[in-house]
């Protein structure tokens, strides 16, 4: 049988979360080999978690970040998108094919990387910010902190976005 496998993925949802569903998909198996993966707003809210994992697992190539401009609350921010290509699931999955019976989850553990205390405590402030815009306005000038908060820990890190689209 012929299962469904995504040949690009945009991902242009709860950016907090972008991490948990490309898991998901890995788990599912749902994206083939040379998928191209797409994901707006990985600066703003941002996205570090999701952009730690693209850049440690070694299953991703020709990772671009993009910087853009977007239109919030009638004021410009500055934003990234990242562009990357998935790459499979692993070394150690050479020579299977996907009708094997193995569970995903033989050959996957990325949950085993050491995420940086900053992503993980940037991620958290991400998910605050992001809930309380929903339940009340959190005005222009928050925003344009928060998006400079996170370029800083993302260049503290050594991610920076390359191409200005």
């Amino acid at each position: 049988s012929t299962a469904l496998k995504f040949a690009m993925v945009f991902m242009d949802h709860n950016c907090s979360q972008y991490h948990k569903t490309l898991l998901r998909l890995e788990e599912l198996r749902l994206m083939k080999k040379n998928t191209y993966l797409v994901a707006d707003n990985v600066l703003f809210p941002g996205a570090p978690l999701f952009l730690w994992y693209i850049l440690q697992t070694g299953r991703f190539t020709g990772i671009q970040v993009c910087q853009m401009r977007e239109k919030v609350h009638g004021a410009m921010i500055n934003d990234w998108m990242s562009v990357c290509k998935y790459t499979g699931y692993g070394e150690s999955e050479k020579g299977r094919t996907d009708s094997e019976e193995e569970s995903p989850a033989a050959t996957f553990a990325p949950r085993s990387l050491i995420v940086p205390n900053e992503f993980i405590d940037l991620a958290a402030e991400i998910e605050s910010l992001s809930y309380r815009a929903q339940r009340s306005k959190v005005n222009v000038m928050d925003w344009k902190e928060h998006a400079e908060k996170v370029k800083k820990v993302y260049t503290k890190m050594r991610l920076l976005a390359k191409y200005r689209a």
